[in-house]
């Protein structure tokens, strides 16, 4: 199976089946895996869609990406998941683009490294935290300029 990535509207790119095959009267489905039809594809795309609008949502106001609140826990690991599903390489995945990615590093990374201090973490701990967070979205970066190239 092929796969174009194509880009929607500058901010997120989407996998598109090119050798959609006719199984047996079945159009729109092109093999027997569970990710090999239309039907999955499009719910995929609306599936990490949605994760994509969450961590968006998040962006809003800086206060909901400071490390005690829900957006502060949540971003990272939605994007974990978000990105783990992109990896995947399966049709239909909508993923941000590079430049979103960056944007949403930098700012989280802005707003982490402002706030941080005044939870007392342990230094240990701080250190080790902040260098998995720059590990997640170094990550999506990578992914995202992969996909952009292919």
């Amino acid at each position: 199976m092929s796969t174009l990535t194509a880009c929607c509207d500058g901010n997120a790119t989407v996998d598109l089946n090119l050798s959609a095959i006719d199984m047996g009267g079945l159009v729109g489905v092109w093999g027997p895996g569970n990710f090999d039809s239309d039907t999955v594809a499009d719910g995929l795309g609306a599936l990490t869609g949605r994760i994509v609008d969450d961590i968006t949502a998040e962006f809003e106001d800086d206060s909901s990406l400071e490390p005690d609140e829900w957006g502060g826990e949540m971003v990272p690991a939605w994007l974990e998941i978000l990105t783990d599903i992109a990896q995947t390489k399966r049709v239909g995945v909508t993923f941000p683009s590079t430049q979103v990615l960056i944007d949403w590093r930098d700012r989280y990374l802005r707003v982490w490294d402002g706030y941080i201090d005044e939870l007392e973490p342990d230094e240990d701990h701080k250190v080790a935290r902040r260098a998995v967070l720059v590990h997640t979205f170094e990550q999506a970066v990578a992914l995202a300029a992969e996909r952009e190239q292919a």
